[in-house]
């Protein structure tokens, strides 16, 4: 099967990857990742794709971002040849993102022809209407200040929309902010921010424990890194804007679109660094993505857990 996976909702693409290696049972040596940011070579991928998988019975070929662009000749003779013919021993997958194929052209509409297409867009998947009218058909009621409380928690996170909804309609009865708050479980990049808090905090059996509810809650250790990644970025554009620039914290707030609290909890954060540079723990969380990919242990969670020993033992 050819899978086109597009759309901003990192984290449902991610499940979704996750469900198909689940389904067909493959280990991680049978799943194989290309990047096209710097271009693809595809003989390369359908070759990798045509082979037999070695330790699973079926493997996953997965390529990041978007390489249907200024295609050459070659690469479009190439495409057609395996996409009428792909292997019955794999799935491919073209992970776009949230950049579009060109619709216009006469390739996109045979790459469409033969690919199953789905789109995995925030604003297409998560609304309050849609969150009422599900409850409704269930028998429930939601007072305003409810609906949107779960809209505002919920809205960029739609795992986490579908699993805490599920919870809801389970509750049977109508839910006023008291029964959402109590029932609803915090959005990713809440414990994201939870999780940095604990690690320059050195409360490392907090830090330990929100990582263990991330594996139990299935989400990937590639996703938590990139997820950190991004934290981390987000503080040292804190960090440039108040020591550089000078901002204080309700300008930087308001510069950043974030809530003043965020913003005090990031620059105590960077104060726990002491003498240690935010670009430097970036390159760690490189390293540590590249380590996990060539590692032959099957639990990446193991790397995370030690990565975050180093970083709270660093923060000291």
């Amino acid at each position: 099967m050819i899978y086109l996976f597009y759309g901003d909702d990192e984290l449902a693409i991610s499940h979704k990857i996750t469900a198909l290696i689940k389904e067909h049972d493959i280990l991680k040596e049978d799943v194989h990742r290309y990047d096209a940011s710097d271009g693809l070579n595809f003989e390369a991928v359908f070759e990798d794709a045509s082979e037999l998988p070695f330790f699973s019975a079926y493997k996953i070929v997965q390529v990041n971002g978007n390489p249907f662009k200024s295609l050459k000749e070659s690469d479009i003779t190439l495409i057609k040849t395996y996409f009428k013919n792909p292997s019955p021993f794999s799935d491919l997958i073209f992970n776009l993102k949230n950049d579009p194929l060109d619709k216009r052209l006469s390739i996109t509409k045979f790459i469409l022809s033969h690919a199953m297409f789905m789109e995995f867009e925030l604003n297409k998947r998560i609304s309050k209407g849609m969150i009422a009218e599900t409850l409704k058909k269930n028998g429930q009621k939601i007072e305003d200040k409810a609906l949107d409380y779960l809209f505002d928690v919920l809205k960029n996170d739609s795992w986490s929309f579908s699993n805490n909804l599920d919870i809801l309609l389970t509750y049977k009865k109508d839910i006023d902010l008291k029964v959402a708050k109590e029932m609803v479980m915090a959005p990713l990049e809440e414990d994201i921010f939870s999780l940095t808090n604990a690690i320059f905090d050195s409360q490392i059996d907090r830090a330990l424990k929100i990582l263990a509810d991330f594996k139990k809650r299935g989400i990937s250790a590639f996703y938590l890194i990139s997820v950190l990644a991004a934290q981390f970025r987000f503080l040292n554009i804190v960090k440039i804007l108040r020591f550089d620039e000078h901002y204080d914290v309700d300008t930087i707030a308001s510069t950043l679109k974030a809530k003043p609290y965020r913003i005090t909890m990031c620059l105590k954060n960077i104060a726990h660094l002491k003498n240690r540079d935010l670009l430097e723990l970036l390159k760690d969380l490189s390293d540590l993505d590249k380590t996990i990919k060539t590692s032959n242990v099957f639990e990446n969670y193991y790397y995370l857990e030690m990565y975050l020993l180093r970083l709270v033992y660093a923060s000291n």
